[in-house]
């Protein structure tokens, strides 16, 4: 996988109690989740195979994809997990579907925060590794397999799987269901599961929603930059609160009846931009951090076209340094900093500010 971005250093930092920044989704990715049952036990299968998430489309000739998946086998015993694609096309609206442009950051590992962070690296430095799906072109009425891993028993398979699906037969609408699956045989075929999503066990997020990343804002409105006021002492902001912008709801899902909230937008891209003003008669520099502000957190940052990684932040003092900007006198200016969260850690995220 390819993750090489280095990380930042930790830091530590006054505590600064935030305040909560308004999200809105943006983008036209589609993003599915698959977080829940986090931990399979084998009274999740049923005849075999488990069903963990899917999402049924209808009517698009072109769906872009963004899968996020993190699942820990705890079986006893070693097991399989996969992505499925169902066409439902049949008769005489009969076509073909195909899976293009695959790009991955998975693996099977038992060390579940650094392999979060590698994935989180890869998708904000847009280093996924490009891939083949198993079956490229799904026939109709046909369940095709894009990918599959064997999962050791204590062992995690989780990451990033990006793609494109496509009508490769007419303009005609696409009718298919996207699925994890799990088998509890290493020699399955995942292709013949049909059973209905798992029960949710925990509070572990699932479910499919139109968009795949966020941008956050000081106001309800979805108009205002968050500000900074050089010299108005410490100052802290918080994104993927739980408060004001849980928009990843369960009931803005596909299946909503099933489907958990995801307040940590795992699998998402989350874009603040910052306004910087300096009303003073003299230049001022103003340090920007990322800071934890549940439990222990990990992911990744992108300023200034570089990426980072940040690991094992602790809760409230714990922080990396992002940025030193300097404003002119009376003048200000606006940045964008980027982050994704790893899967395995904890949230909310502060953006704290101090002046030098």
């Amino acid at each position: 996988m390819t993750c090489t971005q280095s990380n930042k250093t930790n830091v530590t930092v006054n505590d600064v109690i935030p305040t909560p920044i308004y999200g809105k989704g943006v983008g036209t990715t589609r993003l599915f989740v698959s977080d829940n049952p986090e931990s399979i036990q084998l009274s999740n299968f049923t005849n075999g195979f488990a069903t963990l998430w899917d999402d049924t489309v209808t009517g698009k000739s072109s769906v872009s994809y963004r899968v996020f998946f993190w699942h820990l086998n705890k079986t006893g015993q070693d097991i399989k997990i996969g992505l499925t694609l169902g066409n439902g096309s049949s008769g005489s609206t009969a076509d073909s579907y195909k899976v293009e442009s695959l790009k991955t950051a998975v693996a099977v590992v038992s060390n579940f925060q650094a392999h979060g962070v590698c994935a989180a690296k890869a998708l904000l430095g847009s280093t996924l590794d490009t891939a083949t799906s198993v079956d490229s072109t799904i026939a109709s009425n046909k369940v095709g397999l894009i990918k599959d891993w064997t999962v050791p028993n204590n062992y995690l398979v989780g990451g990033i799987i990006e793609f494109n699906l496509t009508n490769s037969t007419s303009t005609r609408g696409m009718i298919y269901k996207l699925r994890t699956v799990a088998a509890n045989s290493t020699t399955a075929d995942l292709r013949y599961n049909q059973n209905a999503v798992a029960s949710a066990n925990g509070s572990h997020p699932r479910g499919s929603w139109s968009f795949a990343n966020v941008e956050g804002y000081a106001d309800q409105n979805l108009t205002q930059p968050v500000t900074y006021s050089l010299g108005s002492g410490d100052k802290n902001f918080s994104i993927s609160n739980t408060v004001n912008d849980n928009i990843l709801s369960a009931a803005t899902s596909y299946n909503s009846s099933n489907a958990l909230s995801n307040p940590g937008h795992y699998g998402s891209i989350y874009t603040v931009r910052l306004n910087l003003i300096n009303s003073s008669s003299s230049s001022k520099t103003s340090q920007i951090y990322l800071n934890a502000r549940g439990g222990y957190y990990g992911g990744a940052v992108k300023y200034n076209g570089t990426t980072y990684g940040i690991a094992n932040l602790p809760p409230s003092t714990g922080a990396v340094h992002v940025a030193d900007v300097t404003v002119g006198a009376n003048q200000s200016t606006t940045i964008t900093i980027q982050s994704c969260h790893a899967g395995g850690y904890s949230l909310p995220l502060g953006i704290l500010f101090r002046t030098l």
